[in-house]
């Protein structure tokens, strides 16, 4: 079976997608406190380590699958914590958790169930010799992944 590949123009509309807004972010994690600020660390860390992967993709600097593995771990660990760092209720100014996280607790479990799969895919796959090509494709599939949960779950980006 053919797989087919996004564009680069596509894979750096995403990329520009998750870094939108990071400024404006970085100023409201620091008000931030208890487990808001840390499920927003946690998240911060996650889309830090899709960022260092993006360039290899784009041909912006040379592949490395060693960093790729790495990088791909952490979303992967990090992921399994979604669920736990969101108790009910944790939406308090600055977080951007949306209330439709605790309407549809079952559907935001699954994505974080699915972002930890997809990210410890994306790891196996850099550390087991996968060819660019095919590592590219799965870190597509964690960023869409990233990118559906966002859609869903988390407030808007100030534009």
């Amino acid at each position: 079976m053919k797989t087919q590949f996004p564009t680069i123009a596509a894979l750096g509309l995403s990329l520009a997608v998750g870094a939108a807004g990071t400024a404006s972010r970085v100023q409201a994690h620091s008000s931030a406190t208890g487990v808001v600020k840390e499920r927003m660390e946690m998240m911060k860390g996650m889309g830090e380590a899709m960022k260092a992967m993006g360039p290899m993709f784009k041909g912006e600097t040379p592949f490395d699958a060693g960093v790729v593995a790495e990088k791909a771990a952490h979303v992967a660990e990090h992921a399994r914590r979604i669920p736990a760092m969101t108790p009910e209720g944790s939406m308090d100014h600055p977080s951007e958790a949306l209330p439709i996280i605790w309407e549809d607790w079952d559907g935001y479990v699954e994505h974080a169930e699915k972002l930890a799969k997809e990210g410890a895919a994306l790891q196996e796959i850099a550390s087991n010799g996968a060819d660019e090509a095919e590592t590219r494709a799965q870190f597509l599939a964690v960023s869409k992944t990233c990118g559906g949960c966002h859609d869903k779950f988390r407030k808007p980006k100030d534009k």
